[in-house]
């Protein structure tokens, strides 16, 4: 299957709902005749780490590299394997029959974060209250998980974000530069077995990353790299929330020796002109608010006046084939506020150009 677009959503945002910057961006550029598939490389890349198939890796890494923090779960880790496909499961579904075993004297172990919980907290009456029960506990066993990929595999793994505090304190090119250097770790590796999944389906001319948060670009760029190794036939676009805030006067050219185009502000408009471009029916000058590379220097290529497309002309975001089932629920905290973040399915709406709630 030949596309125009892949749209990816890198590693990590909300796990249990699909950020929605690439839908409606599907939405708009197929009405427009443009061909669009769209992969939540986030959610794909969380499942396939915590499966009885993928931890193994993760304990021989660690044991290979000699770490062993957290070794409550190592000495465990047989208990954890068995028990993990069940608990994502039941994250994912939340049906009541899971969470009475889950709830069972034994089925979890007690680990750092299991052994502390709350006895006190009051649960609702009924099957409501075990499932959420079921959820609270379930969620401190993958975070164990999660800690210990931390500690002793991967220092930039955490739920919700990739490499945070590279993407938030990089003043300049060279510290992303420097760990795109080195070699990928796991993680990584099957980050991009992922993405060359998603490659050998759609067949895309252009993939476009959306980045919302610092906590995307590196898994991004890291993408983008891969992509210019192996398939660099393929034009690389980024977008979204980080570079309309904190590329704005982009002067390095480095990055682009993996990034073909860097959009600011809606993407409608950008994305349409660069497809555009890319299928010979305008020239480069026609691009709107994006930056390319020209004889080894930056330039940011904005036509005036720049095509709007208003809220109101827009059509409905587009979610077909993002994977639904895969989206996990966690409860990590009972407050109900915070757990607006990390609970439930969520149809997002634009509140302002970039923003969704």
């Amino acid at each position: 299957m030949h596309t125009d677009l892949l749209l990816v959503t890198p590693p990590f945002t909300q796990l249990n709902t699909a950020y929605p910057a690439t839908a409606y961006l599907k939405g708009f550029l197929e009405e427009q005749g443009v061909s669009v598939a769209q992969c939540d490389l986030s959610i794909e890349l969380f499942t396939a780490i915590f499966t009885s198939d993928f931890l193994p890796l993760i304990f021989e890494e660690a044991g290979e590299l000699g770490n062993d923090h957290f070794p409550d779960i190592s000495d465990n880790k047989e208990h954890y394997l068995s028990r993990v496909d069940t608990v994502i499961g039941f994250l994912q579904k939340q049906d009541i029959g899971s969470a009475k075993v889950i709830l069972e004297p034994g089925f979890l172990p007690e680990g750092h974060r299991l052994i502390k919980v709350n006895p006190e907290i009051l649960w609702a009456e009924g099957e409501e209250g075990i499932i959420d029960k079921a959820k609270h506990y379930s969620t401190l066993f993958i975070e164990e998980i999660g800690d210990f990929i931390q500690a002793n595999v991967d220092e930039f793994f955490a739920f919700t974000k990739y490499a945070e505090q590279i993407g938030s304190s990089a003043s300049s090119f060279d510290q992303l530069d420097e760990f795109l250097r080195y070699q990928p770790t796991l993680i990584e590796d099957e980050m991009m077995n992922l993405l060359e999944v998603q490659i050998s389906k759609y067949e895309p001319k252009l993939i476009g990353f959306t980045i919302p948060f610092p906590g995307n670009l590196f898994a991004a760029l890291r993408c983008a790299q891969f992509i210019k190794q192996f398939f660099p036939d393929i034009k690389v676009a980024f977008g979204g929330g980080y570079c309309n805030t904190e590329l704005r006067s982009l002067q390095d050219p480095r990055i682009f020796e993996i990034v073909d185009f860097i959009t600011l502000d809606d993407g409608e408009g950008p994305l349409l002109n660069i497809i555009h471009h890319l299928q010979d029916k305008v020239g480069e000058d026609e691009l709107e608010r994006t930056f390319v590379l020209e004889n080894g220097e930056v330039v940011y290529k904005n036509k005036l006046p720049n095509t709007i497309h208003h809220h109101k002309d827009l059509p409905a975001p587009d979610y077909s084939g993002l994977p639904f089932e895969k989206y996990t629920s966690f409860l990590d905290v009972v407050n109900p506020m915070h757990r607006m973040w990390t609970d439930k399915r969520w149809n997002k709406l634009t509140i302002s150009h970039g923003c969704y709630w």
